[in-house]
C-alpha cells in the first residue's frame, strides 16, 4: 500500500521560509488524492466508480450469513467464481432464471422440486446415463399418476400434462368398460402416457379405449375398427397376466398414437 509522507514544519521554523515546504506538502496531498480519484471516481454521477486490483471484505465478528455486498445492477466475472471453503460451506440462492452457455457439472445430487406445480424441464440435448433410472409414477399411484376406479369414473380419463402413468382400478367394474381419452390439445405435445391395470376385475370383463375421437387416423375406429381392445383374450378376473397389460400412447399432431402395447392389446 502506498504511503504519503509530508515534511513537518516545526514550531520554531520561519513560515515565510517554509513556503516551499508547504507547497510541496500540498502538492503531495493533491497528487495522492488525484491518484485515489483515478481508482475511486467520487465525482461520477450517480454514485462512485471503483477500480482496484484486489478487494477483501472481512466479516469480523459477524455471521457468514450477513449480507456484506450488494449489487443492485448487473455484474460480470471474467474469471472463476468459487463459493465456500472446506470448513465453511455455501449455498447459492436464485430467485430468477439461470442461463448456462457452457457445460454444467454437478458432483452432488440435483433435485427439481415442483410438487404440485407446473414447472417444466425442457431438454434439447442428447441424454446419456450411466446409472439407474427410476420413475415414481411407475412405482405406485400418486397425485400425478392417479389410480382411477373405472366403475366410479365418468367421462374422460384424468390425463393431465403431469401424468406419465395412469393406474386403472377395475376391482368393482361391472358394465362400465369403455374408456375415453382427453383431446391431445389438453396435454403436452408428444407427451407419453402408459395405461396399466393395478387390479383384477370381479368378473371376466373386456376393457376398451374409445377410438371414435381424439385418436390419430392410423388408430381411429375407421382404421382399427370399433375401439382398441385392451384384453383381447386374457380373463380379467382369473388370469394373473391380466394386471401385466399395458399400452403406451403418445400425443401426436393429429391425435393419440399407440407406440407400444402388451401382446393381448388389439390396436392394429
Amino acid at each position: 500500500m502506498a504511503t504519503v509522507t509530508i515534511t513537518e514544519i516545526l514550531g520554531g521554523d520561519n513560515i515565510a521560509a517554509s513556503r516551499i515546504v508547504l507547497n510541496n506538502n500540498f502538492t503531495l496531498l493533491q497528487n495522492a488524492i488525484n491518484t485515489i480519484e483515478t481508482r475511486l471516481n467520487t465525482s461520477y454521477v450517480p454514485g462512485g466508480s471503483l477500480n482496484v486490483g484486489d478487494v477483501q471484505i472481512l466479516r469480523y465478528n459477524r455471521a457468514a450469513s450477513v449480507n456484506l455486498f450488494l449489487c443492485q445492477g448487473s455484474a460480470q466475472i471474467d474469471g472463476n467464481l468459487n463459493l465456500g471453503t472446506p470448513t465453511n460451506s455455501s449455498t447459492v440462492g436464485l430467485t430468477g432464471s439461470m442461463t448456462v452457455s457452457g457445460t454444467f457439472g454437478a458432483d452432488g445430487a440435483v433435485t427439481f422440486d415442483n410438487t404440485g406445480g407446473f414447472d417444466v424441464f425442457v431438454n434439447n440435448l442428447r441424454y446419456i446415463a450411466n446409472d439407474s433410472e427410476a420413475n415414481e409414477q411407475w412405482y405406485a399411484a400418486n397425485s400425478k399418476s392417479p389410480a382411477v376406479n373405472t366403475e366410479v369414473a365418468t367421462g374422460i380419463l384424468p390425463i393431465t400434462s403431469m401424468v406419465r402413468v395412469l393406474h386403472l382400478d377395475v376391482s368393482t367394474a361391472s358394465s362400465f368398460n369403455v374408456l375415453t381419452l382427453p383431446a391431445v390439445g389438453t396435454v403436452n405435445d408428444g407427451q407419453l402416457v402408459t395405461i396399466v391395470f393395478d387390479t383384477a376385475a370381479p368378473s371376466n370383463l373386456q376393457f376398451e379405449l374409445d377410438n371414435s375421437s381424439n385418436f390419430d387416423p392410423a388408430f381411429d375406429n375407421t382404421a382399427v375398427g370399433s375401439n382398441i381392445i385392451l384384453n383381447t383374450t386374457l380373463n380379467s378376473q382369473t388370469d394373473a397376466k391380466f394386471t401385466g397389460i399395458w399400452i403406451d400412447l403418445a400425443a401426436g399432431t393429429n391425435g393419440w398414437k399407440v407406440v407400444g402395447a402388451h401382446g393381448d392389446v388389439t390396436y392394429w
